[in-house]
């Protein structure tokens, strides 16, 4: 008991002085386990704030809201148990408040929502997600908004994309410029150019539709 107390304080130390950069390396600086604000390093990575990181390969766990990390690659798996931050996310990455990131590559969770530039790979948003564009699967809990869509997109209230090719549904509509695949929208549709399956609870409203189209009323 004794000596984990020990290390939390020591822990605790060195994160807090994390905004100077400081970190404890073991067995070696940039390489083994680290605490403390290490901004290039690979392996196991504990961190109180996240600030003017670099790249990190390995775990990283990271305790507190981060602050701006405009140049940060994170590969492997990442976790921040408020929020995470980083230009680069690759592999598993898991914001319990929320994340962010220009470019996220991977499986990756916001517990609340999500911000992010272009997806590839499952992204979900506790409550919604707002992103570039994706390539894979991406889920708002309430709604999502996005750029291109290349696969699968689900939004719990309704969802907003530019184009869409695959899947889309909303629960209560879906938006976009031009649809190709499958749309389908608790209450409505609207789109300006729908080819493929639509489906409007309520109705579906296009300019051009090539293939099958289903409104309730």
């Amino acid at each position: 008991m004794r000596r984990c107390l020990a290390y939390l304080v020591v822990f605790l130390t060195l994160s807090i002085s994390s905004s100077f950069a400081s970190s404890l390396d073991i067995p070696s600086r940039g390489k083994g386990i680290s605490f403390g604000n290490s901004k290039k390093f690979d392996g196991l990575r504990f961190n109180l704030v996240d600030k003017d990181v670099e790249k990190i390969n390995g775990i990283n766990l990271t305790f507190w809201i981060p602050k701006k990390n405009p140049d940060a690659v994170m590969n492997g798996l990442a976790v921040g148990l408020v929020g995470l931050s980083a230009r680069e996310l690759k592999g598993i990455s898991f914001g319990t408040v929320g994340m962010a990131g220009e470019k996220i590559t991977g499986l990756s969770v916001g517990g609340i929502g999500m911000a992010a530039g272009d997806v590839e790979g499952i992204a979900i948003g506790g409550v919604g997600l707002a992103t570039g564009d994706i390539e894979g699967i991406a889920l708002g809990g309430l709604g999502l908004a996005s750029g291109d869509v290349d696969g699968i997109v689900i939004g719990g209230l309704g969802m907003v994309s530019q184009d869409i090719d695959g899947i889309a549904l909303g629960g209560l509509g879906v938006g976009a410029q031009d649809i190709n695949g499958i749309a389908i929208g608790g209450l409505g549709i609207g789109a300006q150019n729908v080819t493929g399956l639509a489906i409007g609870g309520l109705g579906v409203g296009a300019q051009d539709i090539t293939g099958i189209t289903i409104g309730g009323l």
